[in-house]
């Protein structure tokens, strides 16, 4: 059998990490100069977001072949990188009382939409190559603490969860047993995330952030069937936040 099915594609999901970084580093020095006065506005508590991720690690153990009778046979799955999409929209809430002001926060929904590549799986004495996308989708609800600000930076911090729906692609054709046929799952989710926003006007911000997001395995059913266990990533994103 030819293990290696596919011949690698060029790694777009690189090319995407490296323009998600190089975007970062322009935009630091862009706002650098035109954020000298930007403030934002104590009455603009609505705000939408848009950014864009990408997906530096990815892992989750799997996928576990049952063959039925008993037999079972553990793989592992080898995980590329990837990249998704969001947008939230969200209230900002400024609280204070008569002795100071405490820590603003906020609360969003947001769609997430992405995928990860699969590289190869290892089930043993088979080891295919695979070269295809798993694809994730989610919504969430976010909760986010303002724990840190200057005139012009903030610095958020908060846990999301939702639900999830998760994708792996049929690869049946890669194995004599046809053990790796297409997986899905629907259920929670939840993410993690740091945020740094830099204001560039009164209303509108940009931001870079660091995240880690968890969904759940997925499974083909019938026989042989093929379970893969929750799957975490790890994300660094850019975005632009508008206030209204």
């Amino acid at each position: 059998m030819n293990n290696n099915l596919h011949s690698a594609p060029g790694s777009k999901s690189s090319a995407f990490q490296t323009g998600i970084m190089a975007a970062a580093v322009v935009a630091s020095m862009f706002i650098g100069t035109v954020a000298v006065n930007a403030q934002p506005s104590p009455k603009s508590n609505w705000y939408l977001t848009a950014g864009a991720q990408g997906v530096v690690d990815a892992t989750g153990s799997g996928p576990d072949i049952d063959f039925g009778n008993q037999v079972l046979v553990h793989g592992k799955t080898h995980y590329d990188e990837g990249h998704s999409l969001n947008i939230a929209v969200g209230r900002e809430f400024n609280i204070g009382n008569e002795v100071g002001n405490l820590p603003n926060l906020r609360i969003e929904g947001q769609y997430w939409d992405g995928q990860v590549g699969r590289k190869s799986v290892d089930l043993g004495a088979v080891n295919p190559s695979l070269y295809d996308k798993v694809k994730l989708r989610a919504l969430f609800l976010n909760g986010f603490i303002r724990f840190a600000k200057t005139d012009h930076l903030r610095l958020w911090f908060g846990p999301g969860i939702g639900y999830a729906w998760t994708r792996f692609p049929d690869a049946s054709y890669a194995t004599p047993c046809g053990c790796l046929k297409a997986a899905k799952s629907d259920g929670l989710a939840w993410q993690v995330k740091l945020q740094a926003e830099r204001m560039i006007s009164a209303k509108t911000s940009i931001f870079g952030e660091l995240g880690y997001l968890k969904f759940q395995g997925a499974d083909s059913g019938g026989l042989p069937a093929a379970h893969y266990n929750d799957l975490g990533l790890t994300v660094v994103g850019v975005g632009v936040i508008t206030r209204f």
